[in-house]
């Protein structure tokens, strides 16, 4: 027969095993959530400045479609690098005497710099070829992008940012 201080110490054990066992499928199920749904980066540079500053902390979302506009982390050989795509596949990207040009046309751009495509490496005009994207930083000095970079493929592509935690200001 058991005594109460045997049943008090099997109950103690139960519920400690329990509690372990919930802690490991809650950080199994962060872990999940955090590798292939949601991206936390953190920004290195001014290539976004003004819409992402250096230091900001950036979330993204993996499992949506990309649209011109978007402001994306995609992968490259210096590391993760942030990005507004310009183009997606199916668009010809190009350059006039008025700046950048998409499908013929001058985009809408809330951009305070104009964008430089003569010291690219990436020459134009340029298709933009099936699962692939062509981004270009805010801050158009700055030709870590696609002027540098080429198209860059979806595969490579972080998510699309929908959330900006500001390091400092608040």
């Amino acid at each position: 027969m058991e005594t109460s201080g045997e049943q008090t110490k099997q109950q103690k054990d139960h519920v400690l095993r329990n509690f372990f066992i919930k802690l490991a499928a809650i950080t199994l199920s962060l872990f999940l959530i955090l590798t292939f749904v949601f991206g936390i980066f953190r920004m290195n540079g001014n290539e976004m400045y003004p819409a992402v500053r250096d230091g900001d902390l950036c979330i993204t979302y993996r499992l949506d479609r990309y649209y011109q506009g978007d402001i994306v982390a995609y992968r490259t050989e210096d590391g993760i690098r942030f990005a507004r795509v310009i183009a997606r596949e199916g668009d010809t990207v190009d350059a006039d005497e008025g700046g950048l040009l998409v499908n013929g046309v001058h985009p809408m751009e809330e951009i305070f710099y104009p964008t430089d495509m003569e010291s690219a490496r990436q020459s134009l005009p340029c298709e933009v070829r099936e699962g692939e994207v062509f981004v270009l930083n805010d801050y158009r000095p700055d030709l870590n992008d696609s002027r540098r970079y080429g198209t860059v493929s979806t595969d490579e592509l972080q998510g699309k940012m929908i959330l900006i935690l500001r390091r400092r200001g608040f």
